[in-house]
């Protein structure tokens, strides 16, 4: 009787966890309803082959458009005429589809049991077919009366059906969403699957870590949700629990139309489905419980001590996390816009002007370059944990690294509208570290863009004395400041003013880095009083020449 009521408890965590997965499901299905009302009002306004070729152009949604007739016949692209390389791709990628007429069975405009019955329409292999294509004169069975579309129907209230055929080419499924006109004629719109795979991301849970305690932070340890395509390749997870390759899900549902060939897994211990079918036997241990009194003094000894380790760890966790979070960032972002910038690209043969393409590669370099810092955060942080931090003294101009740095800032700092005003009089020769000198001004002008872009102004001044050999740089903002009471906590490892989910990112070691390379140059990064905003204050000393390295003193 026990072992059955536990079967009992664990089938219905199951259930709740499957609950939760169709609620994120219907997510996802809200997301493609509203982009069907979007493209059913798009697709209701074209008559012409310069409408279509515009929707193509101007609409992010979609990448390519066909017109098709009541016997499957293409309409546009008009085939009579050359067509751009795009097209030809596209109508060679979809090949085995207009043959089998399957957007047509799909939009009810073919008879179900005559669409796969066409002899003389697959009579052309696909050798045959891609020569048709160079030629612009693709098989007759292809062709449709161009007349159709240059002269449509008179009436304007037109209330099309609609609904989403999917086909699957190179990386996996495509979506085609199909509108059939009161005349029969199929519109056929393929949309672009870097947009509507970055769209759907946009509206699912958040990968980075919650700063949260109880119950609520239990649960994001103790799961993983997983999007996972026909194939098992994962789209998109969430959730801090870690699993193995073979790990099987707890509970598991297929997504609605037209994403129902993918997946949503959760992932958690096991033990979580045995602790819920233990719960029926709790009245069968009480009275064992009450010797563990006895034990009560001694736990409270060891528990202060396991509070202090179990801290510890989770600042070790927390920064962790933040980091992978933060690293997957720019890559996710990088990998996304390669993808829209190769679709822009593809758009350029149609005389798009390339100004979005530009935008997505300035994304990318921007993105990269912010990799970049924060890899080398971690990097510098890791040698100073291993007492390995040193600095190596060559030759350098003060003036030149700021002005250095500042450049590699300048695209993020300009799409900011930050205004960025120097005063330099640091030129003469300064023996110093110079990545180590650009790795403290590149925290300190990040910092800036994470939480005094408001301010849309920073300063930059850089003094020199004892004979050039004492270097002060002073870094000034306009935004919110930071409060006294924070200002000796931001140099520690880990700590930040707001751990909020709503407030900037960041791993919590840049600062802590950047004091510990200015006192390794002999100086110190402080933060000094200031009317408006932050005003941070670098000074470094100059090391002798013939000194080539120089460990921590700490």
């Amino acid at each position: 009787m026990i072992d059955g009521e536990q079967d009992v408890v664990r089938q219905r965590l199951k259930d709740l966890l499957a609950k939760n997965l169709t609620e994120v499901d219907r997510t996802i299905s809200v997301y493609f309803s509203q982009q069907q009302r979007k493209l059913d009002v798009v697709v209701a306004g074209l008559r012409t082959d310069a409408d279509f070729r515009k929707a193509q152009r101007e609409q992010p949604l979609i990448q390519q458009l066909v017109l098709l007739d009541n016997d499957g016949a293409i309409l546009f692209p008009n085939l009579g005429e050359p067509l751009s390389e795009r097209e030809q791709k596209f109508l060679m990628r979809m090949e085995r589809v207009l043959l089998d007429k399957d957007i047509l069975v799909a939009a009810g405009g073919a008879d179900l049991n005559t669409a796969g019955n066409t002899a003389g329409f697959q009579s052309s292999s696909k050798q045959a077919l891609q020569q048709s294509l160079q030629q612009s004169q693709p098989p007759a069975q292809l062709r449709g009366k161009q007349s159709d579309l240059k002269t449509p129907p008179q009436t304007t209230n037109i209330t099309p059906t609609s609904g989403w055929f999917t086909w699957f080419w190179g990386k996996g499924v495509q979506l085609v969403h199909w509108s059939r006109r009161d005349d029969g004629q199929v519109v056929a719109v393929c949309m672009p699957r870097a947009r509507w795979t970055a769209d759907l991301i946009e509206r699912l849970p958040e990968t980075r870590p919650q700063f949260v305690s109880g119950s609520a932070r239990l649960a994001q340890e103790s799961s993983l949700v997983r999007l996972v395509d026909s194939e098992e390749r994962v789209i998109y997870q969430w959730g801090r629990y870690e699993i193995a390759s073979d790990t099987a899900p707890l509970a598991s549902v297929d997504l609605s139309s037209p994403l129902s060939s993918w997946r949503l897994q959760h992932f958690g211990p096991k033990e979580i489905l045995d602790a819920g079918g233990r719960a029926a036997t709790t009245n069968l241990i009480i009275a064992s419980a009450i010797l563990c009194v006895s034990l009560l003094g001694l736990a409270l000894i060891l528990t202060r001590e396991l509070t202090r380790r179990l801290r510890e760890a989770t600042q070790r966790v927390n920064f962790v996390n933040q980091v992978s979070h933060e690293l997957r960032t720019p890559l996710t972002n990088i990998r996304m816009y390669a993808e829209l910038l190769a679709t822009d690209l593809d758009r350029l043969n149609d005389d798009e002007d390339d100004n979005t393409a530009r935008r997505h590669l300035n994304v990318i370099a921007d993105e990269s370059t912010r990799l970049s810092r924060l890899i080398t955060n971690v990097l510098t942080f890791a040698r100073k944990q291993r007492s390995a931090l040193s600095i190596r003294c060559r030759d350098v101009v003060i003036d030149d690294v700021i002005q250095s740095v500042v450049e590699q800032f300048r695209p993020s700092l300009t799409r900011l509208d930050i205004d960025v005003a120097l005063d330099l009089d640091a030129s003469a020769p300064f023996c110093g570290d110079n990545d180590a000198i650009g790795q403290i001004l590149g925290n300190l002008i990040g910092n800036v863009e994470k939480y005094a872009a408001d301010g849309k102004s920073i300063v930059i001044k850089s003094r020199q004395s004892d004979g050039n050999r004492i270097v002060q740089i002073d870094v000034v903002d306009y935004g919110p400041g930071i409060e006294p009471k924070y200002r000796d906590a931001i140099f520690e490892p880990f700590k930040r003013v707001s751990d909020r989910i709503e407030s900037a990112t960041g791993t919590g070691i840049g600062l802590a880095i950047s004091r510990e390379l200015a006192r390794l140059h002999g100086g110190a990064l402080e933060i000094v009083d200031s009317a408006h905003g932050a005003h941070f204050r670098l000074t470094i000393r100059s090391h002798s020449s013939d000194v080539s390295q120089t460990e921590s003193s700490q």
